[in-house]
This record gives C-alpha cells, structure tokens and sequence, in this order.
C-alpha cells in the first residue's frame, strides 16, 4: 500500500484532507471516501507536577544541570491522531541547552484526547553569565523561562501532517527542592596533631562534607573556631570548598595555636595532643553555601562537630 501523504501546517492554518477508508484488504472490496474537514494542529500543555529542575552543579561545583519538562499533547480534531515524532530544542533564558527527538507513536482520542510527553535535559550549560545567572536564580525563588521549540509529525487515515518549527511549549520552571544544607562528618583516621617546625604546632582537622541537595554550590566559613580544654585556641575562614549535588568532599582545616596566647586549659589541651593522647575539641563558625556568587545561603546552625585528635 502506499505511504502516507504529509501536508504542513502552520500553527494557526487549517486544512481539509480526505481519507481513504477501506473496509476490508482484500480484492474487491468497497472503499469509501469521507471528509476529514478542518485539520487542526496539535498542541502542547505543560504538566507542572513533572516540570521541574532536577540538580544544578554551578561552574567550580560541576557545571551540570538536568532537568525535565512534562507536557500533555492535546488532539482537538474530531478525529483520532497518531502522534508519530516530536523534534525539540529546550531554550532556557533565550539560549538553547539540548535537542533531542521523540517518536511516541502515541494514539490521541477525537476531541481532546491526549498523550502524556516527557522532554529531558542532561547537559553542560554553555558558559554565558546571563543563564548561568538566571538559573541559579530559580534556586531563590525566580521562575526560570523555557521553551520548547520544534516540529511534529502526527497522522490520520494515510496522511502524515507536519507542524512548521516553532514554539510549542513554553512557561517557567522552579527546582524540585532549595539548597540542601550540607552534612558534616568528622574524620578521625585522617586528623591529627603535629609540629610544622619547633614552636609551631599545627592541628589538622579533617571532615566529610557531603550534599544531599540537587544543587551544587561553594561552602564558604567565616570566624570558625576550634576549642579545646573548653576555651578557644584558634580561629580561621574557610573555603570556598566546591560540593557538586548529591556528592561528598573533604574540608581540611588547619589550626595554627599561638602558645603565648592560649590560656592554660587550652595549652594542657594542645601538649596532650601533640604528646599522642587523643583530646577532644569542637568546631564552630559561621558557614554559607555560594551558588554562582548569585545568592548565599547561610547554613542553620553553622559549621558545628566534635571529635578526637592526636599525634600520630
């Protein structure tokens, strides 16, 4: 048998087609032709439940962002489509981040009937301050524009019906979730108490740092503080440590205590470390996550853990 006849329609042009009908394959049997009327293209709705920004890793974090635009195509023909292919560009803040195509073969009911389309993005974004910007943004709380830009390709009754490239979908999107605050783990095996030189004693405090959020950023740590023997005995800043979503990195803090300047609890503290026995401390300070420079976020409670260090 033939293939299908493909006719284009412009989003707003309507055409008349006939089908053919042919009611039984076989030699001799009748074959009847009906008007199919008014052609009307097929449209686009977004499903906000599924449109969504999954994870975002800012540049010095990953550069990643993945996401997904959920859509209803709508048939308002009065008769039934099949939805044959889709070829999309996902344009974020007017600068395009993925293409891909769909082929969902999807049947779309007469007057209304729909088919559920899903439009995901896996990408490194390219390196424009503007969208960079404009996506991180959507973490405070400001809609993200997108567009989905494209073709269709539906048919019926032997035609096959191609809608002209164009916008077929657009809207803003926001993420799933804000910026997770990162979790803190003492590293007991990896920190350890040392002399840099004679005079100079050094306290290396290790910690895993991990983010169980699907945004990357920069953590940053102001007037962080350790304590030992109940009083302070060194202070430092910290960072800025890149943590990508959903992964962990290492915080390495180095103390420099200033023996002529420790008060005597804390100095008994520092000599027990540094003659082998494990001593405890505390870490406290201020402690923000940096997305893109764009928005800081402080982190409930600061940096806060307790362990043990010693010689080693």
């Amino acid at each position: 048998m033939p293939g299908p006849r493909r006719s284009t329609l412009a989003p707003a042009a309507l055409l008349v087609a006939l089908v053919a009908l042919v009611a039984a394959c076989v030699p001799g049997a009748d074959v009847r032709t009906v008007p199919l009327g008014e052609v009307e293209p097929l449209t686009l709705d977004a499903i906000d439940g599924r449109t969504r920004i999954e994870r975002f890793d800012p540049p010095g974090a990953g550069e990643r962002l993945q996401l997904q635009v959920g859509a209803l195509a709508r048939n308002d023909n009065p008769f039934g489509v099949r939805l044959d292919r889709v070829d999309y560009r996902v344009v974020l803040n007017d600068a395009t981040v993925a293409e891909g195509a769909l082929e969902p073969g999807a049947f779309l009911e007469p007057d209304g009937g729909t088919a559920p389309l899903l439009f995901p993005v896996d990408a490194a974004l390219p390196p424009r301050r503007p969208l960079l910007a404009a996506v991180a943004r959507a973490f405070t709380g400001e809609p993200l524009p997108y567009r989905i830009e494209g073709t269709m390709r539906f048919s019926a009754g032997g035609h096959a019906f191609d809608v002209r490239d164009g916008t077929l979908l657009s809207g803003t999107i926001l993420p799933r979730e804000t910026v997770a605050p990162p979790r803190v783990r003492h590293d007991f095996e990896s920190s350890r108490a040392f002399e840099l030189r004679p005079g100079v004693p050094v306290l290396q405090i290790s910690a895993g740092v991990s983010n169980p959020g699907e945004i990357g950023y920069l953590l940053t740590g102001k007037d962080v503080a350790l304590r030992m023997g109940g009083v302070e005995v060194a202070r430092l800043d910290v960072g800025p440590v890149p943590v990508p979503a959903g992964a962990e990195r290492r915080l390495e803090l180095l103390f420099y205590p200033d023996r002529a300047r420790l008060e005597p609890a804390g100095l008994r503290a520092l000599n027990q470390a540094l003659a082998g026995t494990p001593t405890d401390f505390e870490v406290r300070g201020e402690l923000a996550m940096d997305v893109l420079g764009v928005e800081s976020f402080p982190v409930p409670g600061g940096l806060t853990f307790d362990g043990f260090v010693h010689a080693r």
